[in-house]
């Protein structure tokens, strides 16, 4: 399983491989840069790239930098140093590589914070800039002055500027840098940022005044949670993790809660065997609270996305108008009318109660009929069915306003809001509940003891007892209308099927993106219906031999 770590969990590791387990830090920051160094190589050989121009900062992360630099240089790449400090004035493990590149005369400029950063980095003060290139047949180069002059298509810039430790918004000298790095880039420069791009918050993803484009990123030891988060997941490029020789003992170390990312042997090992002799009772019985006479679709998403993800029986309860379109679309699916008209509300529990009875799974929400009534129907559902409920859309924001009805719960709960939604439940903004993905899931789900799904670009899954996924499948196909009808489907299906609730929600959410993404291949966003997206679910399964 693939661990993400905070910035702190990130120090803390690195922390007792070198205080408790003796591993020497200068060690570990050159494995650091010789795997950077690789993929630095890798790109300036794709890209047709012959010369680089490394920009270190003060800290580790520019002598992270400063081992690259060496690398590339032993390897024949002409390169550049663009310090922030004089060499002499460095600490630490920074200082002992940067008296090497000081003793190899590899050429520097060194920023002057004098400068007029508001415009540029600030002063440059003048350094030559020889070599013969990365295979050694073309023109010396003997440059002073700005990289500006010297830079072309193709070659590389490496931000080793600011790493993990940034923990506020970036400014003067180091956002001027950060400008011309993305003005580089602009003339065709290609960017490889070490552990994170400059300027991207480690924990939350997102951009701490400004922000350096990278093309690609190599993180050291683990994945940094920013990583994923957009942001931050766009700004990195292509990420890279580097094994810098970290003991995998330090991860015990860790005393909160583990945030992975989902893979999909992760999720294949959750999946339960089918058994020869199963048949429709084996994969259990699905109810479905969905759907209103003006919003029928909803309901056959959610019952199609179950009968796609392998339930043996679905049975949707709504208003007589709801039920007919389903029964012309989707005949597979059972129908329960809800006598009455109007919303739905506490005159409707004992109905729904007695079909609850022999089913194994409740899911509700998506396009019901809400009134000011309707959470008084879902609290009795949530004390009483004695059910596992997955409960999205319109049954969120009907508990939005009293959420003490998650007090009571007698099963296990799934919520999958989308952003808005989140924020409804929170009393928040969206603004905020994006700001902080991972920990706005894990703080609600901690709080109010349910499995939470928060859809969006990388959706996180988030456990009662803390324990957070991220998912960084699923594209642009997934942005359309009723996407996460199908999805509550399919987790209620899983769930019914026998998987644990965190498992249901894990290896749903991603069968459900790779589903879009092969969507979004074939047809295109524009194209692209939440149908297709059901449809394309069996295909997901087979391949995970499910």
């Amino acid at each position: 399983m693939e661990r993400v770590l905070t910035a702190d969990e990130m120090r803390s590791c690195d922390e007792h491989a070198i205080e408790k387990l003796g591993v020497l830090g200068v060690v570990l920051m050159e494995n650091a840069g010789r795997a950077a160094a690789r993929q630095a190589l890798r790109l300036l050989r794709a890209n047709g790239g012959k010369r680089v121009a490394v920009y270190c900062g003060g800290g580790n992360n520019g002598g992270d930098g400063f081992v690259v630099a060496r690398c590339l240089h032993d390897a024949g790449v002409p390169v550049l140093l663009v310090l922030v400090r004089k060499l002499a004035d460095l600490k630490g493990d920074a200082a002992i590589n940067g008296r090497i590149v000081e003793k190899l005369g590899l050429p520097q400029i060194v920023v002057d914070a004098e400068g007029d950063s508001s415009s540029s980095p600030g002063r440059w003060l003048p350094g030559k800039w020889n070599g013969s290139g990365v295979s050694g047949d073309h023109d010396s180069l003997e440059q002073e002055g700005d990289p500006r002059d010297v830079l072309g298509k193709g070659d590389l810039i490496v931000d080793a500027l600011l790493g993990t430790g940034l923990d506020r918004k970036v400014g003067g000298l180091m956002s001027g840098l950060i400008r011309e790095i993305d003005l580089l880039r602009a003339l065709g420069c290609v960017v490889l940022s070490l552990d994170l791009p400059s300027g991207l918050c480690g924990d939350t993803g997102q951009v701490l005044g400004t922000c350096v484009q990278a093309d690609s990123t190599v993180t050291f030891g683990y994945l940094k949670r920013g990583l994923l988060m957009f942001p931050g997941a766009a700004l990195s490029g292509e990420t890279v993790i580097a094994d810098i020789g970290l003991p995998r003992e330090v991860e015990n170390t860790l005393d909160r809660p583990p945030c992975y990312r989902l893979t999909e042997p992760m999720v294949r090992e959750m999946l339960p065997a089918k058994p020869a002799d199963s048949h429709k009772g084996t994969f259990g019985h699905v109810l479905v609270i969905a759907g209103s006479p003006d919003r029928p679709g909803a309901a056959s998403l959610v019952c199609e996305g179950s009968l796609r993800s392998g339930a043996g029986l679905v049975t949707l309860a709504t208003r007589p108008g709801g039920y007919a379109v389903l029964r012309s679309r989707l005949p597979e699916a059972m129908g329960m009318v809800l006598e009455g008209d109007g919303p739905l509300g506490p005159d409707d529990l004992a109905s729904l109660l007695l079909a609850c009875e022999d089913k194994d799974v409740l899911a509700m929400g998506p396009g019901i009929w809400r009134g000011p009534e309707t959470h008084e129907l879902i609290g009795g559902l949530l004390r009483e069915a004695g059910l596992p409920i997955v409960l999205d859309a319109d049954g969120l924001n009907a508990i939005a306003s009293d959420l003490s009805l998650l007090d009571s719960i007698s099963s296990p709960v799934v919520l999958t809001p989308h952003p808005m939604e989140m924020a409804r439940l929170l009393g928040s903004t969206v603004q905020s509940v994006q700001a902080n993905r991972i920990e706005t899931a894990a703080s609600f789900a901690r709080d109010h003891g349910v499995h939470l799904v928060l859809k969006g670009a990388a959706t996180v899954i988030a456990d009662p007892d803390g324990v957070t996924a991220v998912c960084t499948e699923g594209g642009p196909a997934m942005a359309t209308g009723g996407t996460g009808d199908v999805l509550t489907g399919v987790v209620a299906a899983l769930l019914a099927s026998g998987l644990s609730p965190a498992a249901a929600c894990r290896a749903g959410a991603l069968a459900h993106a790779v589903a879009g993404d092969r969507v979004y291949k074939r047809l295109g966003r524009a194209g692209s219906l939440a149908s297709d997206l059901a449809a394309e679910l069996p295909g997901v399964w087979r391949d995970w031999e499910w």
